[in-house]
């Protein structure tokens, strides 16, 4: 009987989630049709049926941890011999269950069959049969199991887990070192209401005109070997619910701020929906993040591999400055973050980087100009 595998969508993918089933057992499929909606290393992706005919039994619940090529449905064509259905009922399903747990559910009389665990690899434990009970209104007996608020758990896989992985690379194997600086804010804040822009918009494009300026800083380390481009490709940290996604705003230092702003807006609503890809995530140069509608100056993030350096874009406030006739009158700063490799990049070089982006930002005319 055939059966439908965990798909592969991404080379270094090892393990994924089934996030939810569009089919139940019993229902008729047609080839190429989605039958569920899964979660990857780095994006969510729709699994396909490469099959028509019934799905007979689904073999992994939603929000289960699945291995690439690992079967998570039977299906049944038309002619095709019910063998394993028969050998199920030869052979009964093993259930992974704690001793006490068990000797619980036999207490009140549930079938461990009829029990969802929460436990490592689908185990079901005592809370999981202290839930079933007060899902079924049944009374339970004795102190020794009082119920007790049973915590939300979910398997740390997926997308989450590559955050976690991309970015352990990017703390432990890079040697970051931060600059911090301020830029006077009055024009760019004036020319966004103009405009209509985004900050992040801004921070982008001056990021990439200033990588025009210093070759030096458009290079990647990877596999070893440091990689120089002619291409400036921008990532924009994107908060998901998901998790913190990246996709890269290709070429820009030849657009427009304008036309940055259409694709950061485009790639948070895709954010939302969960439908940024892969490819929108993958041949980055560098790293724009921001903070500052949070209302953070400063911050330090984690330098997103294989770039050699991330831009943090914190708030603009108001602040008071003194003139040089001596008199006190508020002005708009902006503040930055440059977290750069120190294997890729030396002090001196990545401050000169910083005070290009600093130039560009305080003089937003000349980035429409650029």
């Amino acid at each position: 009987m055939p059966v439908i595998v965990f798909p592969r969508v991404d080379p270094v993918m090892t393990e994924g989630i089934i996030a939810e089933w569009l089919k139940r057992e019993g229902d008729m499929v047609q080839v190429d049709e989605v039958i569920a909606i899964a979660e990857g290393e780095k994006t969510t992706f729709e699994v396909r049926s490469p099959y028509t005919g019934k799905i007979t039994k689904i073999l992994c619940k939603a929000g289960e941890v699945v291995k690439v090529g690992q079967p998570i449905c039977q299906i049944e064509g038309e002619g095709e011999v019910h063998a394993v259905e028969r050998a199920e009922k030869l052979a009964p399903v093993e259930i992974k269950a704690s001793p006490l747990a068990k000797k619980l559910a036999d207490q009140l009389g549930i079938p461990l069959e009829e029990i969802r665990g929460t436990g490592p690899k689908g185990r079901i434990t005592k809370e999981d049969v202290l839930l079933a009970a007060r899902e079924r209104g049944i009374t339970i007996p004795g102190a020794e199991v009082e119920a007790k608020p049973v915590e939300r758990k979910i398997p740390f896989a997926g997308i989450r887990k590559a955050i976690a992985q991309r970015l352990d690379a990017g703390f432990h194997e890079a040697l970051p070192v931060a600059l911090t600086t301020k830029f006077a804010a009055d024009k760019i804040v004036k020319h966004r209401m103009e405009t209509g822009v985004s900050f992040t918009a801004y921070a982008v494009k001056a990021v990439a005109l200033a990588l025009q300026k210093h070759k030096n800083l458009n290079v990647t380390l990877e596999d070893g070997e440091l990689v120089y481009h002619e291409e400036v490709n921008v990532a924009v940290a994107v908060d998901t619910p998901k998790g913190l996604m990246a996709p890269v705003i290709r070429g820009a230092d030849k657009l427009s701020i304008q036309e940055i702003t259409k694709q950061i807006d485009n790639f948070q609503e895709k954010g939302v929906r969960g439908e940024i890809t892969l490819e929108e995530q993958s041949t980055h140069n560098f790293t724009v993040t921001n903070l500052g509608a949070l209302g953070i100056h400063y911050f330090t993030p984690i330098i997103n591999p294989p770039d050699p350096a991330i831009l943090a874009f914190g708030s603009i406030e108001t602040e008071p400055y003194v003139t040089e006739n001596g008199h006190v009158k508020p002005r708009k700063v902006g503040y930055l973050t440059l977290v750069f490799d120190h294997r890729i990049v030396d002090g001196a070089p990545a401050a000169k980087f910083l005070a290009t982006i600093k130039e560009f930002l305080e003089n937003p005319e000349t980035m429409e100009a650029a």
